[in-house]
């Protein structure tokens, strides 16, 4: 089984990396070590099965010699550093000559200050490693030998203007802080020693949000199971969904009445079900807004939602639910719920019909009898009128927000890109991302639900009071924009 090994040197880095363990999706066929210093933590050692946490105590030298004895002795070969002084430590102890590689979807730029001038194969080391050709500026192309065919630009502008598939070398410190370790959460980070390979997490305690380590860690995974391309690939398609626009997610969704929401929610739920309402559970929690006002109501709550950036900040509420992780398919843990909810038009992202229909499988077995499921769906009046062809604007305390979103009349797809312009120091970040929802009709759902061990008791929406299931349903998704299924596990 693969691999990882986990280091950090620093005490407050591992108070944040136990925080954020708390929602990462650690892979099954994967082990995990993570090795930190200081006494043993209970939330730590509290991890799944295949996660392995081991503190060292005593004076730095003393720490850094015996996890090195302990990768050592476990052979361990595939290490994830936490943070960029961690490695520059652990570096510094073993005198080591560690070339730091930072790469992004728009630029690839080599540390090699630790590198003598001639060392033409070292630089064709890094060469191979990231599959791209070699690039200096003119003012550094006498200080080292160089291999053949190098290109050299006459200043950093030209070179990122090109937008070639090079990587720039550089022994220009000020050059390397100024570009990457001042917006470090950028890049995916390797370190090359000896010709071999280390990972970095780029854990910036400062930072208020860590979202970009779980992103780094997901790479490291995918680094030890399918190799350094495969990884630098898929960091190349950019911020996976929910990642940044987790943290601005609850002022873009300012607008939403969750008491109004959650009225609804348990009028139709007593409306079904004579029993007492108690046990809750909500299904692509996102932020947790709605899960954390039942739980605010003395309601017994679960939460689950895929993302870890969404949770993480979920987690950061005086009051919140139980969270865990886990995406809209997976069986559903516990059982005996007496009301299973998943909104916010969750089930559109479920773009194949045979996803709903596990979801259904998953919850019918997680009800208790007559336990209730409900469910939205933004309809295809919502795509038409609010996202076809159409931009928003959002201005939040430290960031412009661009909603660009279209409709896919083809694919029943509606795309979402959210450009996120966030201010750092001096200047603005970019971050993109890209969401694709599946506009369901009515009585395609309504063929899902019937093909369930569910029975579909309701079908309501916002704007009515009274029951819509078999009142021409061929119309509800030109005249609603949005729809809410009501499900009850009869038996």
């Amino acid at each position: 089984m693969p691999e990882l090994a986990i280091t950090t040197l620093n005490r407050r880095e591992h108070s944040v990396l136990s925080h954020l363990w708390k929602f990462f999706p650690f892979e099954s066929d994967i082990q995990y070590h993570y090795l930190y210093p200081g006494k043993e933590d209970d939330e730590i050692t509290l991890l799944r099965s295949n996660v392995h946490s081991l503190a060292f105590s005593g004076k730095l030298e003393e720490v850094i010699e015996a996890m090195d004895n302990y990768l050592k002795e476990k052979n361990l070969s595939h290490i994830c550093f936490s943070s960029l002084e961690t490695q520059a430590v652990w570096s510094r102890y073993y005198k080591q000559n560690a070339v730091t590689i930072y790469t992004s979807q728009d630029l690839y730029l080599a540390d090699i200050s630790v590198l003598p001038s001639a060392c033409p194969e070292k630089l064709e080391a890094i060469s191979d490693l990231v599959k791209r050709d070699i690039a200096v500026l003119l003012s550094e192309a006498g200080t080292f030998l160089l291999p053949e065919n190098t290109t050299i630009y006459p200043d950093f502008n030209s070179f990122t203007r090109t937008m070639s598939h090079e990587i720039l070398l550089t022994k220009n410190k000020d050059l390397v802080s100024a570009v990457c370790k001042a917006s470090v959460r950028h890049y995916f980070v390797l370190h090359l020693i000896n010709n071999k390979v280390s990972l970095n997490l780029s854990l910036d305690t400062e930072s208020f949000d860590f979202g970009y380590v779980f992103t780094n860690l997901s790479l490291a995974t995918k680094w030890i199971k399918e190799g350094i391309d495969s990884a630098l690939q898929e960091r190349n398609k950019g911020y996976l969904p929910y990642s940044v626009f987790a943290y601005y997610y609850d002022i873009y969704m300012s607008h939403v009445n969750y008491e109004e929401w959650i009225d609804g929610i348990i009028m139709w739920y007593k409306q079904i079900n004579p029993n007492p309402l108690h046990k809750i559970l909500e299904l692509a929690c996102g932020t947790a807004n709605a899960s954390s006002l039942l739980a605010a109501r003395g309601f017994e709550v679960d939460a689950c939602d895929a993302s870890p950036y969404m949770l993480q900040v979920a987690d950061s509420k005086p009051i919140k639910p139980n969270l865990y992780q886990a995406y809209l398919t997976d069986p559903i843990p516990k059982k005996d719920y007496d009301l299973i909810f998943c909104i916010f038009d969750s089930i559109n992202y479920l773009l194949h019909p045979e996803e709903i229909s596990t979801v259904l499988d998953n919850v019918y077995e997680a009800l208790a009898p007559q336990g209730v499921f409900i469910f939205d769906i933004s309809t295809l009046l919502n795509s038409m009128v609010n996202f076809y062809d159409s931009t928003n604007y959002l201005k939040v305390h430290d960031a412009y927000i661009i909603q660009r979103s279209n409709y896919n009349t083809f694919a029943n797809h509606q795309l979402t890109h959210i450009i996120i312009f966030r201010k750092h120091l001096h200047n603005y970040e970019l971050f993109e991302e890209r969401h694709t929802q599946r506009v369901y009709y009515t009585p395609e759902l309504i063929k899902l639900c019937n093909a369930s061990k569910l029975k579909l008791k309701a079908i309501y929406s916002p704007e009515k009071n009274h029951n819509l299931l078999g009142k021409n349903v061929e119309k509800l998704d030109n005249n609603f924009f949005r729809l809410f299924f009501v499900l009850q596990k009869e038996r």
